[in-house]
């Protein structure tokens, strides 16, 4: 049974409670300091976790996952809006700062994979603008 005075998480046809890290503590754990648990910084998000497991073996994403999982953090911030999402993974794709590396081609393999499958998957009724024929976002 959903408790109603917690955070819920909607990925349009997934969802679930919002984790607590006490919801990952032994029951007997006698010291619940921060020094005794430390929290994970720059890991996955509980948010992009769950949308990892929901897209499962069709896109593993796999270099995203383990190398750079702030940009997977990132995406999943945007996940409901798909002009934003646009815009973040258009971002990452594209550099308009100059002087970067860039990503290695595998992860840019991954992040073409996801934008393929948020497009045909998740929000497959929006279309990108298209200034030369007048029409904006639907």
């Amino acid at each position: 049974m959903t408790d109603p005075a917690r955070p819920t998480c909607n990925f349009d046809d997934f969802r679930i409670e919002e984790f607590r890290i006490e919801d990952f503590r032994p029951a007997d754990a006698a010291d619940t300091s921060r020094s005794a648990q430390p929290l994970p910084t720059r890991g996955l998000d509980w948010q992009a976790a769950v949308l990892l497991d929901a897209i499962g073996p069709r896109l593993p994403l796999t270099t995203l996952r383990t190398t750079f999982p702030h940009v997977l953090n990132r995406l999943v911030a945007v996940w409901s809006n798909p002009k934003l999402f646009t815009k973040a993974i258009d971002d990452l794709m594209v550099d308009d700062r100059g002087g970067r590396r860039g990503f290695p081609f595998a992860t840019l393999n991954e992040l073409t994979d996801l934008r393929v499958y948020y497009f045909s998957h998740v929000h497959p009724q929006a279309t990108r603008p298209d200034p030369a024929h007048g029409r904006g976002w639907r």
